[in-house]
């Protein structure tokens, strides 16, 4: 956002009532930091952890090697990053994030050793981690750590329930639960709870895109020969294919709600089409209705990053596809001309033309 769109954004804001007439003064007084500085304070606050760490580290050692030493010193970390994150200046804030992640690590790893000595078991693992990071969630931390602390519980929760039907059924939830946020962002975007909301739904998609990569075939026979010795069954992809779609054409009937219920069957009806050409590419599919939802939410970044993960995916279906390339390209231009025709269709029904 540039300073000009801030400035009218923040008068809006205030004849809304919004806002009063000191805070938006002071907001008007701060200047964002550069992308770069921030880039360099980040960089200076892990190297400075590193230094902390190290430093404080060594004395515990002499103390000894064991698990509840370790504890001991994540528990310490965890309380110097809750005072660290209500103190300002972006360079602490990014020393708290630094305390925090490592202070999440001191304190799982020991506690896994203290519960099981004789093997390693993952899904204890995931379980204390996801229980610990859900916990400092709460505190009153930086957008990013609220992200960090999202990613860890939700990949640790899809660590729990292992590769089969329910991580399908969780991989589409957390899709579904994205597109629906980035669609009713006009709503939440003015609750207080708005701070704890936008985190949480970039790391939903995030992990939802990278889910999306058990519904490939391919993907799944090496992942169900490692864990079982046998083969996958010929349902879940499908599973994972037909969810994709139908969040797809969700996303679009409510995109086209301006449309006529001629124009829309017509859409569907075209996507349908398209799905059933392109159905071993679940992944392009959600990243689509990813995309689509996070364009009307306003996120440019997910825009882009929803445009990513679908050229992604889509370059790993073509490449996946047992055809000669001159087919493949026919293919993929076919499916391209109909929509870009769907499309121009569609836009001469708007300005009224039949």
């Amino acid at each position: 956002m540039n300073p000009q769109q801030r400035q009218q954004l923040l008068a809006g804001l205030q004849q809304d009532g919004l806002l009063d007439a000191d805070r938006q003064a002071q907001l008007q007084g701060e200047q964002p930091t550069a992308w770069w500085l921030q880039l360099l304070l980040a960089l200076a606050a892990w190297v400075a952890a590193l230094f902390i760490l190290s430093s404080l580290m060594a004395p515990l050692l002499l103390i000894g090697n064991g698990p509840g030493v370790r504890v001991l010193f994540g528990v310490l970390l965890l309380i110097a990053c809750g005072w660290l994150f209500r103190q300002p200046g972006a360079f602490v804030q990014q020393l708290a994030l630094a305390f925090s992640l490592a202070g999440q690590a001191l304190l799982v790893f020991p506690l896994v050793e203290l519960s099981d000595q004789q093997r390693f078991d993952l899904r204890t693992l995931a379980s204390v981690a996801a229980v610990l990071a859900a916990m400092l969630w709460w505190l009153p931390a930086s957008s990013l750590h609220r992200l960090l602390c999202s990613l860890l519980v939700l990949g640790n929760l899809a660590v729990l329930i292992e590769a089969g039907n329910g991580l399908a059924v969780y991989a589409l939830l957390l899709a579904g639960l994205t597109a629906f946020g980035w669609l009713s962002r006009a709503d939440w975007c003015v609750w207080p709870q708005a701070r704890f909301i936008k985190p949480t739904l970039h790391a939903l998609g995030l992990v939802a895109l990278g889910l999306m990569l058990f519904g490939h075939q391919a993907l799944q026979e090496r992942l169900w020969q490692f864990y079982s010795g046998g083969t996958v069954t010929h349902w879940l992809p499908v599973f994972y294919r037909l969810g994709a779609v139908v969040l797809l054409l969700a996303v679009v009937w409510r995109l086209s709600s301006t449309q006529s219920l001629q124009q829309r069957l017509l859409l569907l009806l075209v996507l349908a089409m398209v799905g059933w050409f392109t159905h071993a590419a679940p992944g392009f599919w959600i990243s689509a209705a990813l995309g689509l939802a996070a364009w009307q939410g306003g996120s440019r970044l997910w825009s882009w990053l929803a445009l990513l993960a679908a050229l992604a995916y889509l370059g790993e279906f073509y490449y996946s596809l047992h055809m000669t390339l001159l087919h493949k390209s026919l293919l993929l231009m076919g499916v391209g001309v109909l929509l870009l025709a769907v499309r121009g269709w569609m836009a001469c029904g708007m300005r009224g033309w039949r």
